[in-house]
């Protein structure tokens, strides 16, 4: 479900990975096991598509994010990072999850492993390029992203390539978009 809701939004359709997220959490009461990887990537899709209202959706982050330091044993970091880093794909939404990294004083440390790419995403969208950088950097030489996770590896390729970019740095944007481009220029559906 997580691979479906991440192809649809991948692809700009927000509103049929609104929802599969919305089917997936409707069918929460039924879990075995916690899905704490993919909670926050479902109610973030669910509330962009209009399936959650906002405020709704906020208090289930918010519950989420507890329930994970108390329930779970995550770190503060992790549990940010899974929860509120994981369901951004909008700059309004990362500019809120980043306001409560900022509010947790956790800004200074190292993002976890599994969600690297996705909390260095949220402070590029929020206009943090510089804090993002050495993740995406992180991400874009592994080469375990590039064949488990690929949506990760292509995407700090693509956000190292902006801030190239904007840095003036032409030769090595242009080296991260032939990346992005080798891997998924010929994706169907357009990626």
């Amino acid at each position: 479900t997580g691979t479906l809701v991440s192809a649809f939004t991948e692809a700009g359709d927000f509103a049929s990975a609104g929802g599969v997220a919305a089917d997936y959490l409707s069918r929460r009461v039924a879990w075995r096991e916690p899905q704490y990887w993919s909670l926050g990537l479902m109610i973030g899709a669910a509330a962009r598509s209009g399936r959650m209202d906002r405020a709704e959706a906020n208090r289930q982050f918010d519950t989420e994010y507890q329930d994970l330091i108390e329930k779970e044993g995550f770190s503060p970091l992790n549990a940010w990072a899974t929860t509120y880093a994981a369901a951004t794909e909008t700059r309004t939404e990362s500019l809120a999850a980043v306001a409560k990294l900022d509010a947790m004083g956790l800004g200074a440390h190292p993002f976890p492993q599994m969600w690297g790419t996705s909390s260095a995403r949220a402070l590029f969208l929020a206009g943090r390029g510089d804090d993002a950088r050495v993740p995406f950097e992180r991400r874009a030489r592994s080469c375990s992203l590039v064949l488990l996770t690929t949506r990760f590896w292509v995407q700090a390729n693509l956000y190292l390539g902006e801030l190239d970019e904007q840095a003036g740095d032409k030769a090595s944007a242009c080296g991260h978009y032939a990346k992005v481009i080798e891997r998924w220029g010929h994706a169907k559906p357009r990626s």
